[in-house]
């Protein structure tokens, strides 16, 4: 007899962890891990990847900040946090056997709230070379 579990939490909040993610990454720099999120959130079929997104963000965005050792002071400082709890609330809303803690979803939302409160200044646009303005490619 093969064992079924259910997924730890409701859909509602991976589609929530999806739109807090997308919400926020305009305020900060993208990386090919808020990427990989990003495209993971928002497809709930994929939800059952969000555990390796967590081992890579943990790994290379997580740890290395953890090192640098210095005071938080930009959105970049406070996103791979919200970005670590996505992953795991949409990995929780799948039926897996060894589900994240039970509370990364108030965590997230607690982050949320955080992340708010702070009122990061959006980044600047990049630049268009001169040419392109008069539609000439590069």
């Amino acid at each position: 007899m093969t064992a079924t579990f259910e997924a730890p939490y409701p859909s509602t909040c991976g589609h929530k962890a999806a739109e807090i993610v997308t919400r926020f990454l305009p305020f900060v720099r993208m990386r090919p891990e808020y990427r990989l999120l990003r495209d993971v959130l928002t497809s709930p079929d994929r939800w059952h990847e969000a555990h390796d997104v967590f081992d890579v963000i943990r790994t290379n965005v997580t740890l290395v900040r953890e090192r640098q050792s210095r005071p938080p002071a930009s959105a970049d400082d406070f996103f791979f946090l919200l970005a670590e709890c996505a992953a795991k609330t949409a990995f929780n809303c799948t039926s897996t056997d060894a589900p994240f803690d039970d509370d990364s979803y108030d965590w997230l939302l607690h982050l949320e709230q955080d992340f708010v409160s702070r009122s990061f200044p959006l980044p600047p646009e990049p630049q268009k070379p001169w040419w392109r303005f008069w539609g000439a490619s590069d």
